[in-house]
């Protein structure tokens, strides 16, 4: 091993609207809990292309000018530079994101 950490663990929201984050150069990975009727909005200026997972609940989506429910274990690949909504239609959702970074997107971190 050469002694530089690959993995970090992302623990799971335990509060409404609670968001967890693991930024990285490549990728930023997000689980975000949400009650009903919360919006997580994003408009076309995201670069990368976006997944997004459902691993509770249900999500409406709108993204790339297209509608989408998902269920728990359903998951959708939205291409970049395009718009994204992501609203719970359950009691409770869980949504994990992971956005591809772009070489645009990536500034030198300190």
């Amino acid at each position: 091993m050469t002694g530089i950490e690959q993995c970090l663990l992302v623990p799971e929201p335990v509060a409404s609207s609670a968001m967890q984050t693991a930024d990285g150069d490549a990728l930023a990975a997000t689980t975000q809990l949400l009650s009903r009727d919360e919006t997580v909005e994003f408009g076309e200026d995201v670069l990368g292309e976006e997944v997004g997972a459902v691993l509770e609940g249900r999500v409406d989506i709108v993204a790339a000018h297209e509608h989408y429910v998902l269920s728990e274990g359903e998951a959708i690949l939205i291409p970049p530079n395009e718009p994204r909504r992501y609203t719970c239609v359950s009691d409770r959702c869980v949504l994990y994101r992971v956005t591809v970074r772009t070489a645009a997107d990536q500034e030198p971190r300190p």
